[in-house]
């Protein structure tokens, strides 16, 4: 903060904070005469999936939520989610690198499975837990533009990403010459 000159308005682009260190930032900034673009409230609203769901449930998995890691709650949540698989995050991630252990639930209908895979999220997770609970209905995805190296995106775009265990060192990014910046990026090996 010391290095901060100057007021006006300001952009965050940075590390993914929690919302609550975002909200401290936000007050650190205004203190010395700098609003951020995004208000912290703003932020909260984009950041955590209870803020954004409602906006975007139509394009994406049914999704419920608890407050909190109690596992009551997170019964109720599996009950109005309904049986079948799903996945589990919090209000802001996922564990995927522990796909097995701590994010897939092949039937939320086997109360103790899936709370053991909710017990050891939670263990993973530690401090940086967010909210609570979110389990989402899993949907298995395929065909050309899904699985390794597939994007979600619109029908012909021609943007790729990879797998985090397919990932390259350098970025797999393609765009149409309309989006290229005038100024090459070199990134290091």
């Amino acid at each position: 903060m010391a290095r901060v000159s100057g007021t006006g308005e300001a952009v965050y682009r940075g590390w993914m904070l929690a919302a609550d260190r975002y909200r401290a930032f936000a007050a650190a900034l205004a203190a010395r005469g700098v609003v951020l673009r995004t208000s912290p409230a703003q932020y909260r609203q984009a950041h955590e999936l209870p803020g954004w769901y409602g906006a975007l449930a139509e394009v994406t998995p049914r999704s419920v939520w608890t407050v909190g890691a109690e596992r009551s709650a997170f019964e109720e949540a599996s009950a109005r989610l309904g049986g079948g698989p799903a996945v589990l995050r919090d209000y802001t991630k996922s564990m995927k690198h522990y796909w097995d252990e701590a994010m897939y639930i092949p039937d939320t209908a086997d109360r103790d499975i899936a709370w053991a895979v909710a017990a050891r999220f939670r263990e993973l997770r530690e401090d940086d837990f967010a909210g609570g609970f979110v389990l989402r209905r899993y949907e298995e995805l395929t065909g050309p533009r899904y699985g390794p190296g597939g994007w979600r995106g619109s029908a012909g775009s021609s943007a790729r990403t990879r797998t985090p265990r397919t990932r390259p060192r350098r970025p797999m990014w393609t765009c149409p010459a309309s989006c290229r910046p005038s100024r090459r990026w070199d990134f290091p090996s």
